[in-house]
């Protein structure tokens, strides 16, 4: 288990830094005077970047082994943040964006797999625990960064995140190797698109990914912009978001435990009840301490939809193709998140933000119905 315990030192100090940059990058952009639609569109480029690499990512990680992806990974996410710190125009925003999608597309997928392999045959578990440490980095980073930027200025937030980024790349280098045992060339070769054709559980997953990726961008960017243009100040959305990351640490922890015992479409629906429930409160509660109801309602949510998706499309394949089946999950989480932000920008621009969280609304019910659906879905242990 000292592989995992080590992965999950990376995976904390890699998205305490993605989350210290994320949590005030949207409300540095409209502190320049960009409005809220542009901004929405700059924050989407992320996730469209890390879509268009996601595939050939899960190919390589599965030829060649995913150790010099996580530390590209982490190295580009840390140019990123010091990058950010210098930011002053749109194409400055863009360029930070861009690199912020690069760093997700290196180190997301990998790590999520790299995760299951370590778990040494548990891989509800492995997943559960990369969850966990993530939300407990997201705990941290935008209260660290909320504090620094009220206090002191963007520039000390950016640049301690490109600080605890090369910590990171520091630990990647001390990983074993993430070569899979039959990763090798000589394989079948199995394109991404067939994996998904082919697969209805791999189709569940990526299907409510795209869903879940719409309505995580959503609570990243558009509350953000929301906070800011309400009146609040940075450490105000700084403790919403750290609110929505402890409980859905607390979900992403016990979640190992739950897929372990019960069928994943009855905790996915319970999931998507809880997220669906969150936004409508959003739209209801903004303005008033109702708001941070949605935080712990929409972590709680998250903490069960989101290691569901991964446990169905890690272990819906052998081993060896496990990469490519995790990089199609996290681009359709990718492509949610890219092509639905700029739809939800465009209504939050136009109509407002409470009309973009009720199309959210709308959207989770209607993945809460397709997890109703999947009754029939059985989930296998991959092999160790």
């Amino acid at each position: 288990m000292r592989r995992l315990y080590l992965l999950l030192v990376l995976v904390f100090s890699h998205f305490m830094a993605v989350s210290m940059l994320n949590s005030v990058i949207a409300r540095y952009m409209r502190d320049t005077g960009l409005s809220v639609t542009v901004s929405g569109w700059i924050i989407a480029i992320t996730p469209l970047v890390a879509a268009a690499l996601r595939l050939p990512v899960g190919s390589l990680a599965d030829r060649y082994g995913a150790k010099p992806l996580l530390a590209l990974g982490v190295a580009t996410g840390a140019v990123a943040a010091v990058l950010a710190a210098r930011a002053k125009s749109l194409t400055d925003f863009l360029a930070v964006r861009m690199l912020q999608g690069i760093a997700n597309a290196f180190f997301i997928g990998p790590s999520i797999y790299a995760a299951v392999v370590f778990s040494e045959g548990r891989a509800a578990h492995g997943i559960a625990y990369r969850s966990a440490t993530l939300n407990a980095a997201t705990v941290a980073g935008p209260v660290t960064a909320g504090i620094l930027v009220d206090n002191v200025g963007y520039y000390a937030a950016f640049t301690a995140a490109s600080l605890v980024a090369l910590v990171g790349a520091a630990i990647s280098t001390s990983l074993p190797s993430l070569r899979v045992q039959g990763s090798s060339g000589g394989e079948r070769r199995v394109s991404a698109w067939s994996l998904l054709v082919e697969n209805p559980v791999l189709l569940l997953a990526t299907s409510l990914a795209l869903v879940d990726g719409v309505a995580f961008f959503t609570m990243a960017s558009i509350v953000q912009m929301h906070f800011r243009d309400a009146g609040y100040s940075a450490t105000a959305y700084g403790m919403y978001q750290a609110l929505l990351a402890a409980t859905a640490f607390i979900s992403r922890l016990s979640s190992g435990r739950l897929y372990s015992r019960y069928p994943a479409w009855l905790l996915l629906t319970i999931g998507y009840i809880l997220e669906t429930i969150s936004f409508t409160v959003l739209v209801a509660g903004m303005g008033s301490y109702l708001a941070y109801l949605a935080a712990p309602l929409y972590g709680f949510g998250s903490g069960l939809c989101i290691p569901g998706h991964q446990l169905l499309a890690s272990t819906s394949v052998p081993p060896s193709l496990g990469n490519r089946a995790i990089g199609v999950y996290v681009l359709g989480f990718d492509l949610g998140g890219a092509l639905g932000l700029f739809v939800v920008s465009k209504i939050a621009g136009s109509y407002g933000y409470t009309a973009a969280y009720g199309a959210i609304a709308i959207l989770t019910t209607i993945a809460m119905m397709q997890a109703l659906r999947a009754r029939r879905i059985v989930v296998t242990k991959p092999q160790n």
